[in-house]
């Protein structure tokens, strides 16, 4: 990953010889959730919402095509509601999981239009989790009780009691997908300001299914991944070119 990092940041900070490089920031939200998570009788799944920022750079092939790549710091996750009653006591819980991860994408742009352009965006991105954040309540006989804990990777402490969660190797950090989208592009001022709308569908598992599965996924096993929208607003700064 820190090759990766390295590559995506020289791409960044030099002209390669393209025709034309820009180089921008970017901030927005997301909206996220798994594939394989469906409603119950007692639980429903909803997405979850988020922030990304980000550090872009475009590469002019010609007039109308570049390459864009950028390095993000995003998050993704899902939110759980489960409701049940027994003996007459009703008991109502929410849980937010939300995973902070640095995702690198590279895309090819086709844009058309002089002062005010559009464009579309497709190509692939590679993602890696680094922890997150879990917001709960739980409510129980007329009490609700709230917890806050951090999302960590590794083994749980014997005997541990706080409200951190911990995932194993179970699951799996690396995400690798797609993302599909559009958008317009301003001039203003030196630069230009962008507004980006982008659809991303994973295409690894978020399960590690050789830790869970060591002889072999059941029939019928359906992978859990990662989809999410993106909308973000940038600005961007042309550093010229040939």
């Amino acid at each position: 990953m820190k090759k990766v990092t390295i590559v995506v940041i020289a791409l960044l900070m030099a002209n390669l010889g393209f025709s034309q490089t820009s180089i921008g920031l970017k901030a927005g939200f997301t909206s996220s959730g798994l594939s394989n998570l469906e409603d119950s009788e007692f639980a429903e799944y909803k997405r979850g919402t988020g922030i990304l920022v980000g550090l872009i750079g475009e590469f002019g092939v010609n007039e109308n095509l570049s390459v864009v790549a950028e390095l993000n710091l995003q998050q993704k996750g899902y939110k759980t509601n489960t409701e049940f009653e027994f003996l007459g006591i009703k008991t109502e819980s929410e849980a937010k999981l939300i995973f902070n991860g640095i995702e690198v994408p590279v895309l090819l742009r086709f844009t058309t239009g002089e002062n005010f352009k559009f464009y579309g965006n497709v190509g692939p991105y590679l993602g890696y989790a680094m922890g997150g954040k879990i917001k709960s309540e739980v409510s129980f006989a007329g009490e609700t009780e709230s917890g806050e804990g951090k999302i960590k990777f590794g083994d749980e402490p014997g005997n541990y009691m706080g409200d951190d969660l911990y995932f194993d190797d179970s699951f799996n950090r690396l995400d690798l997908g797609v993302y599909v989208g559009a958008g317009i592009q301003k001039d203003l001022g030196s630069g230009a300001l962008i507004v980006d709308a982008r659809f991303g569908l994973s295409l690894t598992d978020s399960n590690n299914t050789d830790e869970i599965y060591p002889n072999g996924k059941p029939d019928g096993y359906d992978p859990n991944k990662f989809n999410n929208f993106t909308i973000s607003v940038g600005y961007m700064i042309s550093l010229g070119g040939e």
